[in-house]
This record gives structure tokens, sequence and C-alpha cells, in this order.
């Protein structure tokens, strides 16, 4: 019967696709993989083109979200999108894959690590205590209230709340932890809750998963002038912290 397959690629580049993600691919017929929610170096597609024997062709957020050739392609033979990450942290990948079987293609997922469940293990915080994710964008202040208040929701619960950083794969732009902390630092001036003030306690990564990967916490003051390398990156504002947590 024929497929469409979402292959998550995980976080270790090339290397970190499951053993069952690889055997799946060297079956399919067309295998197309996105790299618009992360950024994405060509000669990881190489070495995957390599391990699987497959042409892997990149395409568009655009294409992902119109879905009609690869779901029409589906109907006729296994079809496999590789995803950064895990393919159904997307909510783009969910919408392909309800309307794919609405249309009465078969789907199935094979999951990898993601930077949201990579963060916990790396910074030491309970995968339990974090709430609400959200997206800094490149914007005015003005437009990160709903950022803003999204932390402040979640620190009153005593959650922590990870901050991903916008990605615009058509102009290759990533939003830096500077620029995303001088954003939050400037919205905080208008809505005044006094969360994003100097010695707010903050965690940036980037890279997690690769050998160049950093983990630096401090207040926001002193990250500002701090260089941190090509991305991906997340911010983690942390709640509440568990004396484990702390130790951690």
């Amino acid at each position: 019967m024929c497929a469409l397959l979402f292959i998550g690629l995980g976080i270790h580049g090339d290397k970190g696709i499951p053993l069952l993600g690889i055997d799946a691919l060297k079956g399919c017929e067309v295998v197309y993989v996105e790299a618009y929610t992360s950024p994405l170096q060509e000669d990881v597609i190489e070495a995957l083109s390599i391990h699987t024997g497959k042409e892997i062709k990149s395409v568009s957020r655009e294409f992902v979200e119109d879905g009609r050739v690869i779901i029409n392609q589906a109907g006729k033979k296994d079809v496999a999108l590789i995803t950064p990450g895990d393919p159904m942290i997307a909510t783009t990948h969910m919408d392909l894959r309800v309307r794919a079987e609405g249309k009465g293609v078969k789907t199935q997922v094979i999951h990898s690590s993601s930077i949201l469940s990579a963060i916990p293990g790396e910074t030491g915080l309970h995968a339990y205590k974090f709430g609400k994710t959200v997206t800094i964008t490149r914007s005015p202040p003005a437009s990160l209230v709903s950022v803003y208040e999204t932390v402040y929701e979640n620190l009153v619960r005593g959650l922590h709340t990870i901050l991903l950083l916008e990605y615009n794969y058509t102009t290759d732009l990533q939003l830096t932890p500077r620029d995303a902390l001088k954003g939050m630092i400037g919205c905080e001036e208008d809505v005044r809750l006094d969360i994003f003030k100097p010695d707010t306690f903050t965690i940036v990564t980037s890279r997690l998963g690769s050998l160049t990967q950093s983990v630096v916490a401090g207040s926001i003051e002193s990250l500002l002038d701090r260089e941190y390398g090509d991305p991906p990156y997340a911010l983690i504002i942390p709640g509440s912290l568990h004396f484990t947590e702390v130790d951690a």
C-alpha cells in the first residue's frame, strides 16, 4: 500500500536520523526534505542521499503547505518528507498528515529528537515544568506583547518558558539571541511587569546536538554582549526552580 512517511532527522545532522528512518527511505520512490523550520546544511542532504541511495529534493514551506503534489504522489507511490528535529512539532506537517489521511492516503511518522526534548536534558530543568512554548520574531516591541504575556502566564504558574528564535529560510535570516533579548527589553518598557529586567536569569542555547553546541546562563545584562556562533538558537526563562534543577 502506498503511503506518506514523515521522518524526523533529529538534531545531530545526518547522523541523527533513526535507523528505522534510513530503512524506510530506501523503500521510498520520492524523497523530500524541508529546511524551513530549521537551518539545514547542504552537506547533510548529500550525506543522507549517500546513506539511502536516493535523490533528495529540498522543498519550500509553500510547497509543503500547499501539499497537493505530495498527497497526489503518495496516493500512487511511497513518498517521504524528511524534517529537522521531530516531524510533528511543526503544525504544518500535522496539517499535511490530516489532509493526506482525509484523502485516503496512509501515513506513518518516524519520530526523532527535537530541540524541545533536548533542552531539559542539556539545561537540567525538569521536562514536566515547561509551559507554553512561543517564537520570538523580528518585530517591533509592541508586536512582542503576546510573547511577553506567555512568559508571564508561565511564570505565574511556576513554569519555564522556551522561546524559539525566528528563522526565515527565504532570506537565511536568523534572529540572534542579542536582538531577541533587546526586543523583549523594549517590550518590558511598555508592559512593565518586571519580567525582562537586566538581572533576569536567562539561558541561551545554540546548536543543540552538534559538536559545537553551547548552553550559556546568566543575567540578561551579561548575555547581551556575548557571541553565540551559528544557529539554531533558543532562550529559556526559568520559572521556580526545584533544588535538583539548581544542582543540575
